[in-house]
């Protein structure tokens, strides 16, 4: 049409300019009219024109017009041609396969059309929505610490694929697209494999939540992840990153990762998916996310330099370019440039950006499923691979894109998409540029290489080996290989020469690829020869070049006459002129070049395609050779080709494949016959792997079909294998068996009963419903509800349908006809007999019911007899399965408003006990009832009572039968929102009479009052109970459920009681009680009210946590209490009833319909323990009181210091068996057997700052060590003696150390002791192991006993594994004149008990293990030296190491005893020492008395400190926002970072005496004076006598913790009795128990130093005590300080007062100022401890009387001390220079005791 075009214009031009003349004219020159308007010519370039005669003709005048002819589309016939272009690569096939499951067989042929059409890759998009390619391995690795393992992956994706759409096979397998890539190659073509993200993504974003665990979506989308999501982003490149890994491993060059439209299923307007990004400022997201997938694609496929792809709407979208850039490395496929409102950046615009192009233009698609959207062959035809979808016009694009979309995967099958899309896939490609194939990834082996070969029997792969040359052939069993030299030559390269260079040779081309050559005979040169152009040898220079072809002997010269090319050896028209422009001559003033055009050589005026000089390379031949591999048998091998090793796969071939046969029919499977000069002979098996029952096969592979009533389907199984019985293929036959004519099926019967008697269909009028096969088909049955009649009619009565059950005939059983046949006889009840069914269906030619599963109905036809009513003989005659429908007798109990509340069904029949029914006949005169009655959540009930009157309509009456009868069964169903909880019967008696018409009417009730509970649980619609008619049970509660006149209840009635509670409708009001930390609504429950009703506006909590205005009237005008305790309510569960809890806070909703409880809980119980003895915890110590049935140890905590023992109602008790190294953990279940749930509270057991263990956490005591006991009288109680010691919660314990447990204790500790006997008879290494023990803490005290015949102990302590230190102590003590009155040792040898013998308490915070070794010290009745020390106590430690058998360091021990007359002692060393080498013992033997042969050592208890180390930390208070310090242990305050101090080392340091540490104030009579300490009692203690005072000065406390910490000092009594005074009050001890007592601070009255005194009075009868003081507790920052002289003298003053009854408060201080103005006020304040009530202060002469200001404070316990304060006026100028003021105070209690006044001096200024 063109050319037409053209020369009909030519035509009508010449007809304008020459009139229709005819001379003959040739057209030559600069106007080419074949090649420039399209017109073909003669070979000698003219065209024969007729024309007049005119002389006068101008050709060149009319080359001129002629030349503004429109000339034919240069570019169209380049852009239509199939040459190569440079710079375009790729013609690419696009399969959607990820929304459409293709086959292995549908993707080659599609690959067979596009490679014949000139297509070099297909880009299968197998992730597309769907994920239809699955690896072997899918295991995931997302991070460190997760994974997936490849079966949940698979699992996953799958469930995915079937979601979105399920085919028959939905994926394609590893070794099938193995064989996809293999086989593209073969025909020139890669696979490029696109896996579309982050949208599209359906199949895998299923996966990821359901292996995740968490949301991956973007805002609800199904196929898009959200980019801004971590965890969705880093499973989505894991999943990528085993793809990628694959594919770059099958040698594959490019990956598509989609990348467009982002979550268009959610965002269907306007922008969608992309504009949603960028408007909520999540672009940049996904910009990054595009990025870093591209980053993946390249560095895990480096292997293969791949290239990311992608499609081009999402980059830059809407030319936003703020939000990041893109990676210029991925290549765009440009799909579509969008509509008015989705605008993707253009194409032009992404090509400036430089990204490579490739048109996939969305005009030229082919969608499944959209007739007006498949591109048809002609439309294809059309294509111009640069025009990109919006007009952009890219010149050089990088390649093509042909697609065919699934975007309605079950619109046509596999086969008919290939079919319909290959004409339009041929015409695609014809309009496509050249590329060169796909034959590497791969397929291209080096010398040496090994390479891994996977194929199926029968299938081939050739590949080609780089660097040699061989042919061979190697046949391995399971694999051929045959090899072919497939060498290259050489290929010529040429490049365009910078200048000529006179003589050599060059081609000449036009760039384009065509090069001028001459023909053989040199007659011509008008020739484009590409394959072997001419070398012309060119000479000269400037204008007179030659060009010759050296071989013809021609030259290249031109045609005066016209423009084309001749070759001559003698024209003179051989000379050029040569420029960068080209060759060219001057002709007509002008220069013509020469230049090719449509494949012939012309000389023309043309600024184009001239011809130009190259040189000519010749590239070196290559050694290749092509291997073809063919599998020949599954299996594994070697090849080595020339130094390639291919390791061989040949894999079974495994396919699937789709036939259809009728019921009844016959099919062939035509398996595929392999090539049997490949595999050799082979033979076929056949098996039906599923469906047998209805399907066969024979050996011929004829399948033959049972009859079905519906389609059916089964698989065969066809196996070819070879002459070695190896499987070579494996054909998989799914078969679909058409169904049956169900008009031929029997139907079957369904019967109508009510237990014994027949009734008829409401609506049939029926007693039976016959269905048949056409109604109860499928596989999913039918109802059989919808089946039969929904009410039944008996004796004038409707009755309900309640269940039909599936009876065998011959099954015996106790019934009255004795099998499970349904008979009218009397009695027979076979309602709880056989399996009941809810559906039933014809399926499989079967009739089957659904019990549980589906059931055969066995329609075999039996017969036979049974004895009917009044002894008849019945016959039986029917199936074996007697299928039968139930049904119920009817009682609705209605409220006020006659709306129905509680619907009941019976299963057995009778009539109204209202008179209203018929009995059917004369009622039996034995009758009995039950009847039922409603009892609603606030107690109220319905009918109101159950006398006859009320209760007569909600009953039944029955015919009684002797020996008693059960009640059957029962079915309850709530109506009017009402459920039902709880189920109860009573049993009593019922009188009735009869009526005309055979009816019954109850005259009479009385009940028994034996309610119990048959039934209950969560509150539900519907309850059933029950109990056999015949043959009921009697155990309790079935007793309730039978009827018996004779026994047992010796009833003939039963009242149901129904418990119920209201559901929620639009009226009610509803209570919610939450937990407040977890905000879970823990239970709630509806009040039924008239509308309009709601909470009261005051309904809230108090200030005592009370509700108030709680009460609301309900539906039925009663009125409810909303309930706050949740003990009191037995429907919550255990977990929070049990638990403690805390009513925070009531809230009511703004329209009073609603109201929340909130409660706080907690279940943890945190105690101290100080002693290790029984701790005894009842409910009320941890804050409950009781109602639970059920108590248990959790043994999920086991305890590690003691056992626990829990008695249900008698609490818990914990016997300490260890020494505590940290907290002790008790566990306890709570729980009500009525409810499934507990609660477990925590009880922590903290070890004090101090624990008194007894010495039975010593578990090795050896057999030298027994226990001994003394009296141990335990103190008592209102309750009597106590047994165990206080339980004390942590923050509010008392004094860490006392307990009234131990408060009468004398004797040995706890009343027993251990003790081991040394006798002299024996070496110091048969006393036996030492004891040993370990603590965690920083010191521990050593309990034992002293006496004159007591020995030593040796004390060994190690920390870490190594002896640390030690002590060496001698407990040898005969008592002080003034100390011990009693001083006779008891028959222990005991002169004082439970004395702290080492004192080891300024240790590292640590573990630390002890030993304990008793060692006998050998003393004379004649001298008090040490047979075995020489001059000291060292001497004698070192001796009794060797002993001991120890080699220790004896400089690690310290050496103490208890007596100064102690051997240990330096000073009572005799100089008469023996130092003879004779043994010790022998000396000993000699030396001492008789009495002396035998010492005791004791070990009576262990006092640990510090156990837990305290700390402080800071956190942040939620509900204040301010940060707070907690300590932990929490301990009360006066027992934090406490510090002891041993008081006899303070003694010590104060070397006894008065003038340091230490103030000692010796009382006699009424006299008492400052002394120097003197020993009293063992000498690890201070001991007081009566009298006797001691004082310590402390530092370091001020005013604002005096009212916060205590001072405490332990001490025991020596004697039965003692006591000490603090401040004027005495503290009585009676034990002999180490304990903590708390001491008052006093403060000096000048200097205002504080400091602590401890007096020993006599006792009430006026006799002397003894009082042990042993250690002081401080505490953080106090320490002792040398006393001062006004310490001193305060001390001694008291003393002298308390002697003299002077009252000292225990603190009195006064401030005022030192100076004031003149005439100004100034002001008194002063401070008092409780012990004043009053000041008296005078000023000026006058006398006021001050009372406390804080005494309300002080009450409240808020503050410790009284403050006073009062003002007064100076004198005027001039009046006094100062003025004093004098104040006293008062004791309180007393008339007129005052203090020794102060007076305070004021200067006037």
């Amino acid at each position: 049409m063109k050319q037409l075009r053209h020369v009909l214009a030519l035509t009508l031009v010449f007809c304008m300019v020459f009139g229709m003349v005819t001379p003959s004219l040739a057209v030559s020159g600069e106007i080419s009219v074949e090649g420039d308007y399209g017109i073909p010519v003669e070979e000698d370039g003219g065209i024969e024109i007729e024309v007049d005669d005119r002389s006068d003709y101008d050709i060149d005048e009319d080359r001129e017009e002629l030349s503004v002819l429109p000339k034919q589309d240069e570019t169209a016939d380049e852009t239509n041609t199939t040459d190569k272009v440079d710079g375009y690569n790729y013609n690419i096939i696009h399969l959607d396969c990820g929304r459409k499951y293709f086959s292995v067989d549908s993707i080659k042929q599609i690959i067979d059309n596009a490679s014949a059409a000139g297509f070099n890759y297909i880009q299968l998009a197998v992730g597309n929505d769907g994920m239809r390619f699955l690896l072997d391995d899918m295991s995931l690795k997302i991070d460190e610490n997760t994974t997936y393992s490849s079966d949940a992956v698979t699992a996953a994706i799958h469930a995915g694929n079937e979601a979105y759409y399920n085919f028959d096979i939905d994926e394609l397998t590893q070794s099938e697209m193995d064989t996809i890539i293999e086989y593209a190659y073969t025909k020139g073509m890669g696979v490029i494999p696109l896996i579309n993200t982050p949208g599209h993504m359906d199949a895998i974003l299923d996966a990821a939540e359901t292996l995740t665990g968490k949301t991956c979506s973007y805002n609800g989308s199904v196929r898009t992840i959200d980019v801004t999501n971590s965890t969705a982003v880093a499973f989505t490149k894991a999943f990528l990153t085993k793809y990628i890994t694959y594919f770059a491993g099958k040698g594959c060059t490019l990956f598509n990762m989609g990348a467009d439209e982002y979550a268009n299923d959610r965002y269907t307007g306007g922008s969608m998916g992309f504009g949603n990004l960028q408007n909520t400022e999540k672009y940049g997201y996904f910009v990054t996310y595009v990025n870093e997938v591209a980053a993946l694609i390249k560095e895990v496929g480096k292997k293969t330099d791949m290239k990311p792809m992608a499609f081009n709407d999402g980059i830059y979208f809407n030319g936003v370019t703020t939000s990041g850039t893109f990676d210029t490395d991925i290549i765009i496929e440009y799909w579509s440039s969008g509509w008015s409102t989705y605008l993707p950046m253009s194409a032009s615009d992404l090509a400036a950006k430089g990204f490579q192009m490739v048109n996939t233009n969305g005009s030229y698609y082919w969608v499944l499923g959209k007739p007006s959207d498949q591109c048809s062959a002609q439309k294809a035809s059309g294509f111009n691979y640069k025009s990109f979808a919006g007009d952009s016009t890219i010149n050089k694009p990088d390649g093509s894109t042909f697609c065919i979309w699934s975007d309605y995967p079950g619109a046509d099958t596999e086969e008919n998409v290939v079919k319909d899309t290959t004409a339009t896939i041929s015409a695609f490609g014809g309009t496509l540029p050249t590329v060169d194939s796909v034959t590497n990834g791969g397929t291209t082996d080096p010398v040496g290489a090994t390479v891994e070969i996977n194929l199926n029997v029968g299938e081939s792969t050739t590949r080609t080996i780089n660097g040699a040359a061989v042919t061979d052939t190697i046949d391995k069993g399971v694999a051929k290989v045959v090899a072919v030299d497939a060498s290259v030559a050489g290929e010529p390269t040429y490049a365009l020469a910078d200048n000529i260079e006179s003589g050599k040779k060059y081609c000449i081309s036009d760039g384009n690829g065509n090069y001028l050559s001459v023909n053989a005979s040199g007659a011509t040169v008008n020739e484009s020869e590409k394959d072997s152009p001419t070398e012309w040898t060119i000479k000269g220079s400037g204008s007179s070049y030659t060009i010759k072809d050296e071989t013809t002997g021609y030259y290249l010269c031109y045609n005066t006459s016209g423009d084309d090319l001749i070759a001559s050896k003698n024209s003179t028209y051989r000379y050029w002129s040569y420029s960068s422009s080209g060759f060219s001559v001057r002709r007509y003033n002008r220069d013509y070049y020469i230049r090719c055009y449509n494949n012939k050589w012309y000389v023309l005026q043309r600024d184009y395609g001239h011809g130009l000089p190259y040189t000519k390379t010749t590239t070196t031949a290559e050694e290749k050779t092509s291997v073809t591999i063919t599998g020949k048998a599954p299996g594994y091998t070697t090849a080595i080709v020339v130094g390639v090793t291919y390791n061989i796969t040949v894999n079974a071939i495994k396919e699937s494949k789709s036939l259809t046969v009728s019921s009844g029919n016959t099919a062939e499977l035509n398996v595929p016959t392999l090539d049997t000069s490949i595999v050799g002979n082979t033979t076929t098996t056949y098996e039906v792997t599923f469906g047998s029952e209805y399907i066969t096969v024979n050996e011929n592979g004829t399948i033959t079909a049972g009859r079905v009533t519906e389609d059916k389907t089964a698989t065969v199984v066809a196996k070819v294998k070879n002459a070695f019985d190896a499987v070579l293929a494996t054909y998989t036959y799914n078969v679909t068996i058409t169904k049956e004519n169900l008009t031929e099926v029997t139907p079957i019967t369904v019967e109508y009963w009510i237990t014994n008697s027949r009734l008829t269909g409401e609506t049939s009028k029926e007693n039976q419903v016959t269905i048949t096969a056409q109604e109860a088909f499928g596989e999913g049955g039918v109802d059989i509800g919808t089946l039969v009649d929904a009410m039944g009619a008996k004796d004038g009565r409707t009755q309900e349908y309640w269940q039909s059950k599936i009876l065998d005939v011959e099954k015996t059983n106790t019934s009255t006809s004795g099998t499970e046949l349904q008979t009218t006889k009397e009695g027979d009840d076979e309602t709880l007999n056989g399996s009941a069914f809810t559906k039933i269906r014809y399926y499989n030619s079967k009739w089957q019911v659904y019990t549980t599963t589906w059931t055969d109905v066995d329609r075999t036809q039996v017969s036979f007899k049974y004895t009917g009513d009044n002894s008849t003989t019945v016959t039986y005659s029917g199936d074996k399965n007697q299928l039968v429908a139930y049904y119920m007798e009817v009682v609705n109990i209605n409220n006020a408003n006659n709306e129905r509340e509680l619907h009941v069904n019976a299963a057995d029949w009778g009539t109204k006990g209202d008179g209203t029914g018929s009995w059917g006949y004369p009622p039996e005169s034995n009758r009995c009832s039950v009847s039922v009655q409603i009892i609603y959540e606030d107690g109220s009930t319905n009918p109101s009572d159950t006398t006859a009157a009320n209760l007569k309509s909600k009953t039944i009456m029955y015919g009684y039968w002797s020996g008693g009868r059960g009640l059957g069964t029962m079915i309850f169903s709530g109506q009017q929102n009402y459920q039902i909880y709880k189920v109860t019967a009573e049993t009593g008696d019922v009188t009735s009479t009869t009526g005309s018409g055979n009816t019954v009417t109850v005259t009479n009730f009385t009940w028994d009052e034996n309610e119990e509970t048959v039934w209950e649980g969560d509150a539900t619609k519907s309850v059933s109970i029950g109990n056999p008619a015949r043959n009921p049970s009697y155990v309790a509660p079935y007793d309730n459920l039978a009827w018996n006149t004779t026994k047992y209840n010796k009833n003939n009635a039963i009242l149901i009681r129904v418990y119920v509670k209201a559901a929620a409708t639009k009226d009610s009001l509803k209570v919610n009680y939450v937990d407040k930390g977890t905000g879970t609504n823990f239970y709630n429950y509806n009040i039924t009210v008239k509308e309009n009703t709601t909470f009261d506006v005051g309904f809230a909590l108090d200030s005592n946590g009370e509700l108030v205005n709680n009460t609301v009237v309900n539906y039925n005008g009663v009125t409810q209490t909303v309930n706050s305790n949740l003990k009191e309510m037995p429907e919550i569960s255990s977990y929070y009833r049990f638990s403690n809890f805390t009513l925070e806070e009531v809230v009511r909703s703004a329209d009073g319909k609603e109201v929340w409880l909130y409660y706080t809980f907690n279940n943890r119980h945190d105690f101290v323990v100080d002693f290790g003895v029984p701790l005894h915890l009842d409910p009320v110590d941890i804050g409950l009181t009781g109602g639970w049935d059920t108590a248990k140890i959790n043994l999920h905590n086991q305890c590690y210091y003691g056992i626990p023992d829990l008695t249900l109602g008698q609490g818990l008790t914990y016997t300490p068996n260890k020494i505590m190294t940290g907290v002790e953990t008790i566990a306890v279940d709570l729980s009500d057997s009525k409810d499934n749930s507990k609660a477990t509270h925590f009880i922590y057991l903290y070890p004090a700052t101090n624990v008194l263990y007894e010495e039975n956490v010593i578990t090795n005591p050896g057999t030298e060590w027994t226990t001994v006991t003394s009296v141990f009288t335990p103190a008592t109680d209102e309750k009597g003696n106590i047994t165990t010691q206080s339980a004390e919660k942590l923050g509010e314990e008392n004094l860490h150390g006392y307990d009234v447990y131990y408060s009468e204790n004398t004797g040995f500790s706890g009343g027993s002791a251990y003790k081991a006997t040394l006798d002299a008879s024996k070496t110091a290494t048969e006393y036996g192991k030492p004891l040993t023990f370990e603590f965690t803490g920083n010191g521990f005290d050593l309990i034992s006993e002293c006496g004159p015949q007591t020995g030593a102990l040796l004390v060994r302590v190690y920390k870490d594994g190594v002896l640390n230190h030690g002590f060496f102590v001698d407990t040898y003590f005969t008592g002080d004149n003034i100390g011990i009155i009693n001083s006779a040792a008891d028959n222990n040898g005991v002169l004082d008990y439970q004395v702290p013998v080492v004192r080891d308490i300024n240790l590292t915070h640590g573990t630390y293990k002890v030993e304990v070794y008793g060692y006998m010290v050998n003393r004379s009745t004649t001298s008090t030296a040490s047979l075995y020390s020489v001059d000291s106590a060292e001497t004698y430690l070192e001796q009794a190491l060797r002993d001991l058998g120890l080699d220790d360091d004896a400089s690690l021990y310290e050496v103490s005893f208890m007596d100064e007359n102690s051997v240990l002692n330096d000073n009572a060393v005799a100089s008469d020492v023996v130092r003879s080498g004779v043994s010790v013992q022998s000396m000993a033997n000699d030396v001492m008395a008789e009495t002396d042969a035998t010492q005791y050592v004791y070990v009576d208890g262990i006092r640990v400190y510090h156990t837990m180390q305290e700390t402080d930390t800071t956190k942040e208070n939620k509900e204040t926002g301010k940060t707070e310090t907690v300590h932990t242990p929490n301990y009360v305050v006066s027992e934090q970072d406490v510090t002891y101090y041993d008081i006899y080392e303070i003694a010590k340091k104060s070397g006894m005496t008065i003038g340091k540490y230490l103030v000692y104030v010796e009382g006699e009579g009424n006299r008492a004076t400052l002394e120097n300490y003197h020993n009293k009692g063992p000498q690890n203690e201070i001991y007081l006598t009566s009298g006797n005072t001691l004082a310590f000065k402390l530092n370091g406390y001020s005013e604002n913790q005096i009212n916060l910490k205590s001072i405490q000092i332990s001490a025991r009594a020596v004697t039965e009795e003692a006591a000490f005074v603090d401040n004027g009050k005495t503290i009585p001890i009676a034990t002999n128990t180490e304990m903590y007592y708390s001491v008052q601070l006093l403060t000096t009255s000048d200097t205002k130093e504080y400091y602590l005194s401890i007096k020993c009075p006599k006792n009430t009868d006026g006799t002397n005590s003894m009082l042990s003081i042993g250690a002081i507790k401080l505490p953080n920052g106090v320490t002792i300080a040398e006393a001062t002289e006004s310490v001193k003298a305060d001390v001694l003053r008291r003393a002298k007062a308390q002697d003299s009854d002077e009252f000292i408060p225990s603190s009195f201080t006064v401030n005022v100022a030192e100076s004031v103005k003149a005439a100004k006020r100034f002001y008194l304040g002063a401070q008092t401890s409780i012990d004043v009530d009053k000041l008296i202060v005078e000023y000026q002469g006058v006398e006021y009387e001050i009372t406390p200001d804080n005494a309300e404070l002080v009450s409240l316990g808020v503050a410790d001390v009284y403050t006073y304060s009062c003002g007064f006026k100076a004198p005027k100028r001039g009046e006094a220079d100062s003025v004093t003021v004098t104040v006293k105070a008062h004791k309180a209690g007393t008339d007129d005791v005052y203090s020794a006044p102060v007076t305070c001096t004021v200067v006037v200024k």
